[in-house]
């Protein structure tokens, strides 16, 4: 899962991305990064940059990555 947050300060966001998540049903097992976000970052990745836009109007986005909880014929196992 990747999330774009603004917030007062970096640990503000995360707690506000947490919250968000969790009521949406969502349990976090673990946060692997978090980093204060710049546009630059995102001039050569077209989808993040949408959704660095995204939580710039909206002050918010997040990106769920799921798939099956069986691995399906000629798939590669996460």
């Amino acid at each position: 899962m990747s999330c774009w947050v603004k917030g007062s300060s970096e640990g503000s966001a995360v707690k506000k991305a947490q919250a968000a998540i969790r009521n949406d049903g969502w349990d976090i097992v673990t946060v692997d990064d978090t980093f204060i976000a710049e546009r630059e970052r995102y001039i050569d990745l077209p989808e993040s940059l949408e959704l660095f836009e995204q939580a710039e109007v909206d002050g918010e986005a997040y990106v769920f990555d799921t798939w099956p909880p069986e691995p399906q014929e000629d798939d590669s196992v996460h």
